[in-house]
């Protein structure tokens, strides 16, 4: 099958009523052809990707809910098991159960269909914390955080840096960055760099749209790079010499606190809970995290 272009009964697919009924696989499995054969026009180095397609219908794994789906390109096997031991206790990470979803836990490159158009380019869950935590934290070098605005700037498209602040990428600048690890602690949603076009388009409905993506998808492709952590750009605080552990300050449930290593080092938050085995529960924003006490510092609360 080769791709034709989305056509309307594509896009109504994805209508508000339809996302959890299974009545309507048969339009998703449509849109499904359609993402299978314009990968198949995908020109990426392929060698490095896993290629992978969102399901067409309600499972436990996307909510029991389909209002989108997606063809996207990601860490291969080999790299996803070389993440697994940050994504366990020995590191302060947010629950990893709550959103289940593969898309939703690592940097990817890759097109997104909804009802209400089409997403192409680089894309990142708020919630796939080792990537978003490795950019954030990369981002607070000054000269990292240049180079991040300069490959942001060369794209043609927006940037979504939080859920309702969309901007052209020639607009996005350092400030922007401050904005997105806001969002990032406070919403769930997908920031994105590329190219997004409305259902009425004339690109997306026809053959020529391949050419578009893989246009697009290449010109992401140093910002996924950026992005992604591996061994070589590690910007977590988990790869460092190990220092001797500081005496544990002594924490009381509503202290305000910052976090002293690790992923979210350097950030501050409020103890909602301490257990007896050295640990704190720490809300940053809308994020709560299990982190050893030792790993806190106590901070002054400001007088009214």
């Amino acid at each position: 099958m080769r791709f034709t272009g989305f056509e309307d009964k594509h896009f109504d697919a994805f209508e508000k009523r339809k996302w959890s009924s299974n009545l309507f696989n048969l339009e998703r499995l449509a849109v499904k052809e359609q993402l299978e054969a314009l990968g198949a026009q995908i020109t990426l180095p392929l060698e490095r990707f896993s290629k992978e397609i969102t399901s067409h219908c309600p499972t436990i794994l996307n909510g029991k809910a389909v209002s989108e789906m997606l063809i996207y390109y990601t860490r291969t096997e080999e790299e996803r098991k070389a993440i697994l031991p940050l994504l366990d206790s020995r590191i302060a990470l947010p629950e990893q159960l709550s959103d289940p979803q593969e898309h939703h836990k690592h940097a990817i490159l890759g097109v997104r269909i909804s009802q209400s158009g089409v997403d192409t380019g680089f894309m990142l869950h708020s919630r796939a914390w080792v990537d978003v935590m490795n950019v954030l934290n990369r981002c607070r070098k000054p000269e990292e955080r240049a180079r991040f605005v300069t490959l942001v700037n060369q794209l043609d498209g927006v940037a979504v840096i939080a859920p309702t602040l969309v901007l052209p990428t020639k607009e996005f600048c350092s400030g922007h960055i401050e904005q997105m690890e806001e969002a990032v602690m406070n919403h769930d949603f997908t920031i994105f760099f590329g190219v997004s076009l409305g259902r009425d388009a004339k690109e997306p409905r026809t053959p020529a749209f391949a050419s578009l993506v893989n246009k697009t998808l290449l010109s992401c492709l140093p910002i996924y790079d950026f992005a992604l952590w591996r061994l070589s750009q590690d910007f977590l605080g988990t790869m460092g010499a190990k220092k001797a552990k500081e005496e544990a300050p002594l924490l009381a449930v509503g202290a305000n606190v910052l976090v002293r290593e690790g992923p979210f080092a350097n950030r501050a938050g409020v103890v909602i809970d301490i257990d007896n085995q050295g640990f704190a529960r720490v809300l940053i924003g809308k994020i709560t995290l299990k982190i050893p006490s030792h790993s806190l510092r106590i901070v002054p609360k400001e007088k009214s």
